[in-house]
């Protein structure tokens, strides 16, 4: 079952990748824009990362990633559409005593979709509130070894779990994709982009809608 997903999920990706190759090129002169791609440029990461961690059976690791993929999705959201310049200076400059400091003002994740509601599109904010709260507390024990990773690891990860927290790490790469469409400025990238859900349907969270 896992294998079949994993596959799905390749292919979904190489779609949306594919996509993003031939639209224009995102405008990472501007220090906001650079900020937020970035930001989904890591979460693309971390997706990347977990599907290789579920194939090979590192599901407390996999399961981990989906919440560094969530979160820096959340960021590079929150750059876009709600960040003052200050933060986006912080974020905006190189490594250094100084820039560590300043680094200490950035909000975590929940006070960054707190403050997207409202600024940013729905169809963006929807399915991340939803997934903060079905899924953001279980999430945070495998990032710092709760109960979940270590009971799941003596017993033995059920595999529809695995199948669940698959797919919605799928739902988090299409919506990262998106944001990186979405500031390139092409109506018609952001078209083909928020509709290709439809032809992968079966590797994303089930009753999934764009």
């Amino acid at each position: 079952m896992i294998t079949e997903l994993l596959q799905r999920s390749d292919a979904f990706h190489e779609h949306l990748d594919g996509l993003i190759q031939t639209s224009p090129p995102v405008p990472l002169g501007h220090a906001r824009y650079s900020v937020s791609a970035t930001s989904a440029l890591v979460s693309i990461e971390h997706a990347i990362a977990a599907r290789q961690c579920f194939g090979n059976r590192l599901h407390q690791s996999a399961i981990a990633l989906i919440r560094l993929q969530f979160e820096a999705l959340v960021r590079g959201a929150w750059a876009l559409y709600v960040a003052s310049d200050e933060l986006i200076d912080v974020m905006n400059v190189p490594i250094d005593a100084a820039s560590n400091e300043s680094a200490h003002k950035l909000p975590g994740a929940t006070s960054m979709l707190k403050a997207l509601s409202g600024r940013a599109p729905v169809g963006l904010t929807d399915p991340l509130e939803h997934f903060y709260s079905s899924a953001w507390h279980g999430l945070n024990s495998y990032v710092h070894t709760g109960i979940h990773p270590i009971r799941r690891r003596i017993e033995g990860y059920p595999m529809e779990l695995a199948v669940q927290q698959l797919r919605n790490g799928n739902g988090l790469l299409h919506l990262s994709y998106r944001l990186l469409a979405g500031l390139t400025g092409s109506n018609e990238l952001m078209a083909k982009m928020t509709h290709a859900w439809k032809a992968h349907a079966t590797c994303l969270p089930i009753g999934v809608a764009a």
